[in-house]
């Protein structure tokens, strides 16, 4: 793998890594992570999930799940899907939502474990999100058909030496140290500014516009309709922002959220 032009300090928690000082992570040069929200069809620590998601969007981090698979059929896979859906239709994450699949243990075939793969990946996708597959090195050459899975954005681990296989992100360790997390933590590099992606993907189109709010005092636009999320920017009384939809009495601007508590409406 060649050295790449970007990278972006990440990592990747759940609920062993315990509490977490997100300010102190943000310190220390953190730009994202990705937080486990489900395992199979009932995960016991989805509270550790809902819990971290604002705070690390408080403090400015950019934010992806993943749910840890133990399918082995479509049936599985769309069911765990859809269970995993459950638990993060309600934050508007910044980065990937990613299938963590590491695991074979009822010994099917390549074939049959990558369409249930794929069948994950596109019930999520047709859902809006943007996907990616982790997964490790030997387990992607040895279980997967992995020429199938190239249409998505992959999260390798690869402790040792350098990845054999393409990756967007790079697992590199699993003992990594982070201000903020007592322990070890795993640690990643982003080669694809993903939150840059993501916000050009969700941006409204055009002709979406549904009007044009006015700020009645100084306020700030936020990455998502709640004040949890990370500040975009800075907003001064009187400055007018195109409108392009409402929801929870915020309104889209675009660049981001406003809250509706500061600005005045006008439609067109």
């Amino acid at each position: 793998m060649s050295a790449p032009n970007l990278q972006i300090k990440g990592i990747d928690v759940y609920w062993e890594n315990g509490e977490i000082d997100w300010a102190k992570v943000k310190a220390d040069g953190v730009k994202f992570v990705f937080i486990k929200a489900t395992q199979g069809t009932d995960y016991s620590h989805v509270d550790y999930f809902r819990k971290n998601v604002p705070l690390a969007f408080g403090n400015g981090i950019d934010v992806g799940a993943f749910h840890f698979a133990t399918f082995s059929t479509v049936q599985e896979a769309l069911a765990q899907a859809k269970y995993f859906d459950s638990v993060i239709k309600d934050y508007k994450l910044t980065y990937p939502v990613a299938l963590d699949l590491e695991e074979n243990n009822s010994n099917v075939s390549k074939k049959q474990l990558t369409d249930a793969a794929i069948a994950f990946l596109e019930y999520l996708e047709n859902k809006g999100y943007f996907v990616m597959l982790y997964t490790y090195d030997n387990f992607l050459d040895e279980q997967l058909e992995k020429e199938r899975l190239t249409n998505y954005a992959q999260w390798i681990a690869h402790y040792q030496g350098q990845l054999k296989n393409h990756a967007d992100i790079w697992q590199y360790t699993d003992t990594g140290k982070v201000d903020g997390i007592s322990g070890n933590v795993d640690m990643n590099w982003s080669y694809r500014d993903f939150a840059a992606e993501i916000a050009e993907k969700n941006k409204p189109s055009a002709g979406g516009q549904i009007g044009v709010v006015t700020a009645t005092a100084h306020t700030v636009v936020r990455k998502g309709p709640n004040p949890a999320y990370a500040i975009v920017e800075t907003i001064e009384k009187g400055h007018a922002y195109k409108a392009y939809g409402i929801k929870d009495g915020w309104y889209n601007v675009g660049a981001g959220w406003v809250s509706g508590k500061y600005v005045t409406f006008k439609k067109i």
